[in-house]
């Protein structure tokens, strides 16, 4: 089995749809990356697909500058995608870590980006996602761009409805913002408040909410940068403000146009640098034919048969290649002994608590044992004793007797077991919300946050449905720009609920 061939190392993080690992691939001996879709999406056809497609968009891709994909396979049941482990960091890593960086340095993310683009835009893949986060530096230096989850590929059918948002507000084009077909000249745009960020520290569209990020987004003029840009150095400057034209018609035309203006400009400064003009090699050359006419007198006057030797030391030893013998291949084996069946059972020592037994009050010898499982999870009240979220890796003793155990999840109805605790015995207590629970698939135009029960859920487009408890629930849909949109939804068990709202013609379901 796929699970067999991978030793899970440790959780790195997680998204909306999936959860991404480090991993040891064990037939090949290598690390690698393994991009895990959420199990609760596997009933939903589009979300496999999507996930699916970007395997193979990622697949096609070969460039030095793209995070490598090595193959689609299956862990604890569900898809994963197999790809290259990168030892280094995130640009958002750097800026979180140092601030702002040098011309040089953001030269450098910038054709390593433009490269890999280019090789993707030929073959009509936008990413959609250019940001921080998503860019690489390799320990060696390599720029290598990841994560084409949100890619449009040709002769595809298209998972979202047009006009819908994808992207990080934060570095989103005005196209993606207000839910147009996006080309290539939108990962220009966010390449661009990428190097700004890089450059300035400062995040051109940082807002408290997803709809502040929106909002700046689509009122952004060039004049607000205009004093940062002023800073920098004028052939970049005059890059930055081609990159970030808020009408896709002024930017680069392609992502090999932009590498072009880059590259062409670094090759004109080396030849000034290096090239000397035809004064300097005039100078030069009169001053070795004045070095030759002394040393021909000098010799000259020396006795015909006395020869001169010129013997170079050949004791000389040539500098040989520093290498760091403390340099792994690959990061300390951290490895567990043994390998387990699914992912649940590789934890890093700091995500799985210590087992121990919880002693409620009262407890003492006249006492029994419970253990608390809950799906997806929950927070768990014990005789309205609050004990932790789980999954728990210990066991709660409590006085034997009548008990109340509440699992508690703010996108769920509370559920409360009534149990009998058998003295001097053990007995499992669990609860799957998923089997009084239905989904729903909200679509709103041009976007909006969801709030469900009044507590706020997410922002379209979604990541995933949403699960929602049976029964009556109370959907508003806000967006700063227009009335909010109440909708009361009939949930069913196991059933999906499909909405779709315009908020630009209050059209409702």
């Amino acid at each position: 089995m796929a699970d067999q061939a991978f030793t899970i190392e440790q959780k790195l993080n997680a998204s909306a749809t999936t959860t991404v690992y480090r991993a040891h691939q064990v037939p090949l001996d290598r690390n690698v990356l393994l991009k895990v879709l959420h199990k609760s999406l596997m009933t939903d056809g589009d979300f496999v697909a999507r996930f699916r497609r970007e395997a193979k968009a990622c697949a096609a891709l070969r460039s030095e500058n793209i995070v490598q994909v090595y193959d689609l396979t299956e862990i604890d049941g569900a898809p994963a995608i197999v790809m290259e482990f990168v030892v280094g960091k995130s640009v958002k890593e750097i800026l979180e870590e140092k601030g702002r960086q040098s011309t040089e340095f953001t030269r450098k993310v910038a054709i390593g980006v433009l490269r890999g683009l280019t090789v993707a835009h030929s073959k009509g893949i936008v990413h959609r996602d250019i940001k921080p986060g998503n860019i690489l530096v390799e320990d060696s230096g390599a720029i290598k761009v990841t994560d084409f989850g949100l890619a449009t590929v040709p002769r595809s059918p298209t998972l979202t409805l047009d006009g819908m948002v994808l992207g990080t507000p934060a570095y989103m084009s005005p196209e993606q913002a207000r839910g147009e077909v996006v080309d290539p000249r939108t990962d220009l745009f966010s390449l661009g408040i990428t190097l700004f960020e890089l450059l300035t520290s400062k995040r051109i569209f940082d807002g408290q909410s997803y709809s502040d990020c929106i909002k700046k987004v689509l009122s952004f003029s060039l004049k607000s940068i205009e004093h940062d840009l002023s800073n920098l150095p004028p052939d970049l400057s005059s890059f930055l403000l081609k990159m970030l034209s808020p009408m896709k018609e002024d930017r680069f035309a392609s992502a090999e146009e932009a590498l072009r203006y880059l590259v062409q400009d670094r090759e004109e400064i080396f030849r000034a640098r290096k090239m000397p003009d035809r004064r300097r090699i005039a100078i030069a050359v009169t001053m070795l034919l004045m070095i030759f006419a002394v040393l021909y007198l000098f010799f000259s006057q020396k006795n015909e048969h006395q020869t001169v030797a010129l013997n170079p030391d050949s004791s000389q030893d040539r500098q040989k290649p520093v290498t760091n013998p403390d340099s792994p291949s690959r990061p300390p084996a951290t490895r567990p002994k043994r390998k387990a069946n699914s992912i649940s059972e590789h934890r890093s020592a700091a995500e799985t608590p210590l087992a121990v037994t919880y002693e409620l009050s009262g407890a003492a010898n006249d006492s029994g044992t419970i253990v608390v499982k809950c799906v997806p999870w929950a927070m768990v009240y014990v005789n309205n004793v609050y004990l932790g979220q789980t999954p728990f890796s210990h066991t709660v003793q409590v006085k034997s007797g009548r008990a109340n155990v509440t699992f508690s999840n703010p996108m769920f109805v509370p559920v409360t077991r009534n149990i009998t605790v058998p003295k001097n015995a053990e007995i499992v207590v669990e609860e799957n919300f998923l089997d009084h629970a239905g989904y729903m698939v909200i679509r709103v135009f041009p976007w909006g946050e969801v709030y469900i029960d009044d507590h706020f859920r997410d922002t379209t487009p979604l990541g995933k449905p949403l699960i929602a408890s049976v029964g009556t629930r109370k959907i508003r849909i806000h967006n700063p720009s227009y009335e909010d949109l109440f909708y009361d939804a009939e949930i069913q068990k196991g059933d999906t609920v499909s909405l779709s709202f315009n908020l630009v013609e209050r059209k409702h379901p």
